[in-house]
């Protein structure tokens, strides 16, 4: 049935446009697998930001796309709740979606999820896919998370499908947001040939650390979500009863001045390294021994898939849904805000070097996965999409 549906459109590609708003990170990242190896002979697609210099890591995943012949367009959209920017927002998209008249508009996160499923619902787009890369209202609690989930539950019925990771799922139903039926469960995954072990020693003569010195690392965004003022003191609290430890962190954001004030305050400069943003993050994790996440929220994120196939001992957030996550893989849940716990687990593993077992998320299912979700999708919409491809061409 599939190839019947492909059929009516050999004079046209599936026209499927990636929105996003939080053009950094795990997001973009994830719209860049997709974007760059869905098969090109069946959709022409195109990816929204909200700014090609929105993130500094942005410029290598806008080069990446338009090599692999992805059109790139811009819309502003501000990340916090505006009612005046989000409305003069949604009616660019209104008008940019109604021009474009795409057959499926596939939005990512919370802010570009909401204005792009409206604008979608509201120009008929014949389907409309959501993932939300953890849901935002697992970051608050009480009215907030209310409020939040609200607005989620709302605009799922105007959404044919909400992509969750295994992680997401406990949030999702939950707070009951769509019918078990409408929803598609797709795990992140990473492509293991962007990663290569390198020469730990060379890195460590480079980067000035001594060879007997244990290696903590953590990585990601330097945003509030991640926590990393817990990283600090627990990484002060380590120090004060084994020195031979260093503990790097790799990422940029807006917290950078307020973590590096921090370290000074706390004595331990000389054994912790802001490292920033690196163009081959596999030099990070070819020198760890410990992987360690003090997120306050999360979805799935990528760098779990990274130490992940690293064979990395990691200390991960007990973080809403994160139980899936444990269940298949060796991590060990640490409890939110218990930093002296945290200090003995890292001696204690630091002493028994225990490793995860080998595990990978597999990139080509996670593709697969999309692509069988979209035929579906389209395959219901038949009648809608034969009749915009006949109204464009008139």
């Amino acid at each position: 049935m599939i190839m019947g549906v492909w059929s009516l459109f050999e004079m046209s590609k599936i026209k499927l446009l990636y929105a996003l708003e939080s053009a950094g990170g795990g997001t973009l990242k994830h719209v860049v697998y997709l974007a760059t190896k869905l098969d090109k002979s069946k959709f022409d697609i195109t990816v929204v930001l909200p700014d090609e210099n929105y993130e500094k890591d942005t410029s290598n995943a806008v080069r990446l796309l338009r090599q692999s012949g992805i059109q790139i367009d811009i819309i502003p959209m501000v990340k916090r709740f505006s009612p005046i920017s989000d409305m003069h927002a949604l009616l660019k998209i209104r008008s940019y979606l109604k021009k474009r008249r795409f057959n499926i508009v596939h939005a990512h996160s919370s802010k570009a999820g909401a204005l792009f499923r409206l604008a979608a619902r509201w120009v008929r787009v014949p389907v409309v896919v959501y993932t939300p890369h953890c849901f935002h209202f697992t970051a608050h609690s009480g009215i907030k998370r209310w409020f939040y989930a609200g607005i989620e539950r709302l605009l799922a019925k105007i959404t044919d499908c909400v992509v969750v990771s295994g992680t997401e799922l406990t949030a999702l139903q939950k707070e009951r947001i769509k019918p078990l039926r409408e929803i598609a469960v797709i795990d992140n995954a990473i492509d293991p040939n962007e990663y290569q072990k390198m020469d730990a020693q060379h890195i460590r003569r480079l980067w000035n650390i001594p060879e007997h010195h244990r290696i903590i690392i953590g990585v990601g965004r330097l945003v509030k979500q991640k926590n990393w003022d817990m990283f600090l003191k627990t990484a002060a609290l380590v120090l004060k009863h084994q020195n031979a430890v260093s503990f790097i962190i790799a990422g940029e954001g807006p917290q950078y001045c307020h973590l590096s004030e921090m370290i000074n305050k706390l004595g331990i400069a000389v054994n912790v390294r802001l490292c920033g943003l690196q163009d081959d993050v596999s030099a990070v994790y070819s020198i760890a021994d410990i992987f360690l996440s003090t997120s306050d929220w999360e979805g799935l994120p990528y760098t779990y898939l990274e130490a992940l196939h690293f064979n990395i001992p990691m200390l991960i957030s007990s973080t809403e849904g994160m139980e899936y996550f444990f269940k298949y893989t060796n991590a060990i849940p640490v409890p939110k805000g218990n930093c002296i716990w945290l200090c003995e687990k890292i001696l204690k593993i630091s002493a028994t070097n225990k490793k995860n077992p080998s595990l990978t998320f597999s990139i080509s299912r996670f593709i697969q996965l999309h692509q069988e979700l979209y035929c579906r999708n389209i395959n219901k919409n038949t009648l809608r999409i034969c009749s915009d491809q006949v109204s464009c061409q008139n």
